[in-house]
């Protein structure tokens, strides 16, 4: 089995080769939508290679896309192993990448998301200053923790604190 860093390499320099037809070589009146590799994944023999494809458009300009690619994959593969130093060009199999779609989608729900304001902040503290505040001490009656067991918790503006670090046992 080859070294997962070579199958890296293979996938990295299989991107390259594939954008570079895919931009300039590849003439198909299918080709409708924009057309990127967001992913190439090589298997472990290296014979198959799963090129991860992200095609903007509509669903029609993606399957006449996809169908297109895949009338393609005899000339890709052709050019890989005239551009490859590998024994076996491996198969070319599309797999069409909804990721982006996906994003969108989550930025546009996120777009209409209302956040609240902030608090106001304390009238006896001033903007953007932090406080220290003593949390799981012994107080003695004047409010100074004593100096056996302290916790310090720093309290910065909007009254948001961080989680207390353990301790570290001497």
């Amino acid at each position: 089995m080859p070294d997962p860093r070579r199958r890296e390499r293979l996938a990295s320099v299989i991107e390259q080769i594939v954008s570079q037809v895919l931009a300039r070589e590849l003439r198909d009146p299918g080709l409708e939508g924009i057309t990127s590799i967001t992913k190439v994944d090589v298997a472990a023999d290296l014979s198959v290679t799963k090129l991860h494809v992200s095609i903007m458009g509509d669903e029609l300009k993606r399957q006449s896309t996809m169908r297109a690619l895949e009338r393609a994959s005899g000339f890709v593969r052709r050019r890989l192993a005239e551009e490859l130093t590998i024994r076996q060009t491996p198969e070319v199999i599309w797999v069409l990448d909804r990721s982006i779609e996906r994003g969108d989608r989550v930025l546009a729900l996120l777009s209409t998301l209302t956040i609240p304001p902030e608090p106001p902040p304390d009238a006896d503290e001033p903007p953007g200053r932090v406080r220290a505040q003593a949390i799981g001490s012994d107080e003695t009656d004047d409010e100074r923790p004593v100096a056996r067991r302290r916790v310090i918790r720093v309290v910065r503006p909007g009254g948001v604190a961080p989680a207390p670090r353990p301790r570290r046992k001497p």
